[in-house]
């Protein structure tokens, strides 16, 4: 069953929950790519656009003495986004990468001060954005969130810049995709969307940084059935099934949730945040290495994807908890078989019902849950690293160049 939607102008028709899929699967082709590497000097510029993580950075390290360069590598070990991983392997095809984080505002304004620019009051993203590309002048620019950057300004991208890549887990933002050379798509559905209106797609799942290992201790389980992440309170309709469910899952299971609201909601009339609502087991949100080892340290970790995936499997968390080799619960789906084998690397739900039911089976039983985590773990080192995916994009990206 289909429905018709609108997105910046563009009239397209949304799968609907488990509808028509027709998007070529890449997974496994994508870890037999022939390696090329791109021509010495190369420069590939990342852009990043961070929504508050670096907030919760900042209170962990004493930045006022740093220079941009040890900020900037103080950072990366936060590990707070996929990206970095995938900027280590584009080092290893060949690529000179320059990071830049747009909305990181303490970082950006020790690039301007060290080049001799000011830091404006107003507009200081995209100025200072604007000076690095214009001080780096890269071949490529991959755009890891490219909803911060205006089409205009994307439509009139100086002519150093011969491919423009954008890597997208939501449908939307069509005015700013429409000027890229390649989209990378994060689920099948989502790819689907994006090629029905006429932009240049594939499909790339999220991946699993696996120097994200070496930061965390051995397995433990002080924490039970857990989730982290969005509860959807303060989104739009984007997140109202993971808000639901949530909401009855605290009401009437042991989970445990580590969440990240919004001050204020969309929907005042239907939903509270669940952090008022639950305050006893509830707590604030997590990010980069805290994340990892919360995981890391529970039995169960609960995955509820947006319903913006249009019921696919491939949100960020699905390759960062079975990186972790945690047992991953999430819902079941179409394509869920495509990344990993359900009953046997992850366990999969249908109902709230059966998610509760299958919740408690796994918490009593450790030796069952533990194997699924150790299995997850090897499949995710098999087959859904960041070197797979930026094999993958890279040899799409060099056919631009």
């Amino acid at each position: 069953m289909l429905e018709t939607a609108r997105h910046d102008g563009c009239f397209f028709e949304l799968p609907h929950s488990r509808g028509v899929r027709n998007v070529p699967k890449s997974v496994e082709a994508a870890g037999r790519v022939e390696k090329r590497v791109a021509m010495s000097g190369q420069t590939m510029v990342m852009l990043h656009y961070l929504q508050g993580a670096e907030a919760h950075f900042l209170q962990q390290v004493d930045f006022a003495e740093m220079g941009y360069e040890q900020l900037l590598a103080e950072f990366r070990g936060f590990k707070s986004l996929r990206s970095h991983g995938m900027a280590l392997e584009f080092k290893r095809l060949g690529w000179n990468v320059v990071e830049i984080f747009g909305d990181f505002r303490e970082l950006q304004a020790k690039w301007a001060v060290e080049h001799d620019l000011p830091v404006p009051e107003e507009g200081w993203m995209d100025r200072i954005t604007m000076a690095q590309l214009d001080h780096y002048r890269p071949e490529a620019v991959f755009c890891d969130d490219i909803s911060r950057y205006p089409a205009d300004y994307l439509s009139q991208r100086p002519g150093y810049v011969r491919c423009l890549a954008a890597m997208q887990g939501f449908p939307m933002h069509f005015k700013q995709l429409a000027h890229t050379d390649v989209v990378f798509a994060c689920t099948p559905s989502i790819a689907m969307v994006f090629r029905d209106c006429g932009i240049n797609v594939e499909l790339v799942y999220h991946s699993f940084d696996p120097s994200v290992a070496s930061g965390l201790p051995e397995r433990t389980e002080d924490h039970g059935f857990i989730f982290t992440g969005h509860s959807g309170y303060g989104f739009d309709w984007h997140h109202r099934t993971r808000y639901e469910l949530l909401r009855w899952l605290l009401a009437s299971s042991p989970l445990e949730a580590w969440l990240t609201e919004r001050d204020m909601t969309l929907f005042p009339d239907i939903e509270d945040p669940l952090r008022e609502l639950f305050p006893h087991n509830t707590h604030g949100p997590v990010y980069g290495m805290d994340m990892y080892r919360l995981m890391n340290a529970s039995k169960v970790v609960l995955n509820i994807h947006t319903d913006a995936a249009y019921g696919d499997t491939g949100n960020m968390r699905t390759f960062e908890a079975c990186g972790v080799g945690v047992c991953m619960l999430v819902e079941h789906s179409p394509n869920i078989a495509d990344l990993y084998e359900p009953d046997a690397e992850v366990v999969t739900y249908r109902t709230r019902e059966e998610c509760r039911e299958k919740a408690l089976y796994l918490l009593e039983n450790e030796a069952v849950r533990r194997e699924i985590g150790r299995r997850a773990g090897e499949r995710t080192r098999s087959s859904h690293l960041a070197e797979h995916r930026t094999r993958q994009m890279h040899e799409s990206m060099l056919r631009h160049l």
